[in-house]
């Protein structure tokens, strides 16, 4: 069976092994139980003033955010030791080892974009496969900080994934990745139609015949 999704918990209680791969390669594989271990002490939780997760989500790299009562908010996260006030050990999860394996100094967040999980000896093998980078923000972060969000969504021009309760809610981008995207969506459908024309074995024109053509229509408007 192949799938794609880029929802974790999808897969986490479906597939007893697992292999994630990085750069064509095999990082880590066993069990879910064994992978998730391997989060051990690395995985914690805080509660800190929503004014304040702009700041701490420059610093540590946050799994979920959920809106508390009195202007709080509660941050899971993966470190190597407690960087929030108030940080309590988490029980961990296997997006919490997505996200530390795939941390990146120099980008938002690596995420994975497909998974293809397959059946080998009545096992379910899961290979992540590392695709383009996505830039997650809480929808915390959206209402308290929009002038970030924008900047942010008008210099890097990729969408920018809102979550709410630790799950997917919203896509936001710049106008200018927006209307580039359909661009994108409108030529890739126009090649579609071509190469269903192909293999409908209908008259197909080489660039010189096309060309030609064109010529020969633009005499006749002179005319």
């Amino acid at each position: 069976m192949l799938i794609s999704t880029h929802i974790v918990s999808d897969v986490e209680y479906i597939a007893n092994r697992n292999a994630i791969m990085k750069d064509g390669k095999i990082i880590a594989n066993g069990t879910t139980d064994e992978l998730v271990k391997m989060m051990d002490g690395k995985v914690w939780q805080s509660t800190i003033p929503a004014e304040q997760l702009h700041h701490y989500e420059r610093t540590v790299r946050v799994v979920t955010v959920r809106n508390e009562e009195g202007g709080s908010v509660s941050v899971r996260y993966v470190s190597e030791s407690p960087s929030l006030p108030g940080s309590q050990a988490a029980s961990p999860r296997l997006e919490d080892l997505y996200l530390w394996l795939f941390r990146s100094v120099k980008k938002e967040i690596k995420w994975m974009e497909n998974i293809a999980e397959s059946s080998y000896n009545n096992s379910r093998i899961i290979l992540y496969e590392e695709a383009s980078f996505m830039i997650i923000k809480s929808s915390t972060s959206l209402r308290n900080d929009y002038g970030s969000i924008s900047s942010l969504a008008h210099e890097k021009q990729e969408p920018i994934y809102i979550t709410k309760n630790g799950k997917g809610d919203l896509v936001v981008m710049s106008i200018e990745a927006f209307e580039k995207r359909e661009e994108i969506i409108k030529l890739r459908a126009k090649l579609e139609l071509a190469e269903q024309s192909r293999l409908a074995n209908e008259p197909t024109f080489t660039l010189e015949q096309s060309k030609q053509r064109l010529d020969t229509i633009y005499e006749q408007t002179k005319i």
